[in-house]
């Protein structure tokens, strides 16, 4: 995994047809999620960084903190990520695109330090030791 602040280039095919609202049932979670965010599709190549904003209240802050850093890619990056590095402790992208059916609570997408992805609570504290995917020119 890159170093925080280490811009780094990836690549990905996202297909004809991504299907953004079922990476939850990808990722083990079941029903159907509703999706209301950007859908990326075909051979997409993206600069990228790390950044750490320290303990937040919940993902809005996450997102104000990163806005001088760079943009807040699509959720759809993190399938790429997953595929491309080793994993090494929490790893999120704040778009919190996806709304889980059972509790109506939007959610964003991350990886555990074991390299599992989740989705978490847009709503919840975010802890400090997390890392956040920025988007750079």
């Amino acid at each position: 995994m890159p170093a925080d602040g280490e811009v780094f280039e990836i690549t990905h095919n996202f297909g004809d047809s991504p299907e953004p609202e079922k990476m939850p049932n990808r990722f083990g979670y079941s029903g159907d999620w509703p999706f209301d965010g950007r859908s990326i599709t075909g051979t997409q190549t993206r600069k990228f960084m790390w950044v750490a904003v320290g303990q937040q209240s919940n993902l809005d802050a996450v997102t104000r903190a990163l806005a001088k850093h760079g943009k807040i890619p699509e959720g759809q990056w993190l399938e790429a990520i997953r595929e491309k590095f080793e994993p090494n402790g929490w790893r999120g992208i704040a778009d919190a695109s996806w709304v889980r059916p059972d509790v109506g609570s939007r959610r964003f997408p991350y990886l555990n330090p074991g390299g599992v992805p989740y989705f978490s609570c847009a709503g919840c504290e975010q802890a400090a030791g997390w890392r956040w995917l920025v988007e750079v020119k």
